[in-house]
C-alpha cells in the first residue's frame, strides 16, 4: 500500500527505533471498486533496526490503522527494509570544548615554565586557549553511520503479512 508522510526525508540510525505516522494518499480499493482503506487514514507504527543480505537499515512496522471517522484497527504490515546509507557529524558539546580551551591553557602554562618564562601574557593565554579548542574540535569530529529514508519516493510502501478485516462502515 502506498503511504506518505509529512517530511520528505527521515535521517536515523540504525540501531534506533522512531514512533511514526505515515498517511494512506489515495482510497485502497478492490477489483470492483468498493473502498478497502479510504484516503486519509493514517497508519501508526515504528521504524525499528533490520537487515537484508547482511547490510543493516531499519523498516517499517505497522501497528494500527485509524480511519478518518477515528475507528482504529490493529493491522499487521511491514515495509521492505531500507539500507540507504548516509553519515552525520557527531557534534562536541560545550563542556568539551571548555575543556579542550582548558588544556590549551594549561600547555601554554606548562611551556612557560620548561623555556623559563616566567611572564605569560593574555596573548599567550588567549592563543593557548583557542588552539586548544580547535584541536579538540578536529579531533574528536566522528561520523555516526546512519540510514536515509524518503517515505515519499515510496520507501516506507507497506505490505499486509496478516488478514486485514475490513470494516462495514468508516
Amino acid at each position: 500500500m502506498p503511504t506518505t508522510y509529512s517530511k520528505d526525508k527521515i535521517v536515523i540510525t540504525s540501531k534506533k527505533i522512531q514512533e511514526i505516522t505515515l498517511e494512506i494518499p489515495n482510497n485502497i480499493i478492490d477489483k470492483n471498486g468498493k473502498i478497502l482503506i479510504p484516503a486519509r487514514s493514517q497508519v501508526k507504527g515504528r521504524l525499528e533496526p533490520a537487515s537484508l543480505n547482511g547490510k543493516v537499515g531499519s523498516q517499517f512496522i505497522a501497528e494500527e490503522i485509524i480511519f478518518p471517522n477515528s475507528m482504529r484497527r490493529n493491522i499487521n504490515a511491514t515495509s521492505n527494509i531500507i539500507t540507504n546509507k548516509g553519515a552525520m557529524s557527531k557534534v562536541n558539546n560545550n563542556m568539551r570544548v571548555l575543556e579542550d580551551t582548558a588544556a590549551g591553557i594549561g600547555a601554554v602554562a606548562l611551556i612557560s615554565l620548561l623555556t623559563g618564562d616566567k611572564k605569560i601574557n593574555a596573548l599567550e593565554i588567549f592563543a593557548g586557549g583557542s588552539l586548544g579548542a580547535v584541536a579538540g574540535t578536529l579531533f574528536r569530529r566522528k561520523k555516526i553511520a546512519t540510514v536515509v529514508i524518503e517515505p515519499n519516493k515510496g520507501d516506507l510502501n507497506i505490505t499486509l503479512r496478516s488478514n486485514f478485516i475490513v470494516p462495514d462502515k468508516y
